[in-house]
């Protein structure tokens, strides 16, 4: 399989990064912003806390979904989800 690997950068300073693998296929959207603080970070995918919960969508379907950030550098948001399913996960 061919890995590809693909960097999209905005005006804003904002990147976007595409990556394949023989498995998953992962997307992150990366920003210079102010970053997260270190206590709100686990509760982000919480539903309810900034929006629905999107992270049990990807889980059913074999992905994960991932936050990093450091306060003053930025946030950057990933979404990694499989080539292929089971049966199972699709029929969700």
């Amino acid at each position: 399989m061919l890995a590809v690997f693909l960097t999209c950068m905005m005006q804003s300073g904002s990147s976007v990064h595409l990556q394949t693998s023989e498995s998953a296929l992962t997307f992150a959207v990366q920003d210079s912003g102010i970053g997260i603080p270190n206590n709100d970070m686990p509760r982000l995918f919480e539903k309810f806390y900034h929006g629905t919960n999107r992270e049990a969508l990807v889980e059913r379907h074999g992905g994960k979904v991932w936050v990093e950030s450091e306060s003053g550098k930025g946030t950057v948001f990933c979404l990694q989800i499989p080539l292929s399913q089971s049966k199972e996960s699709q029929h969700v």
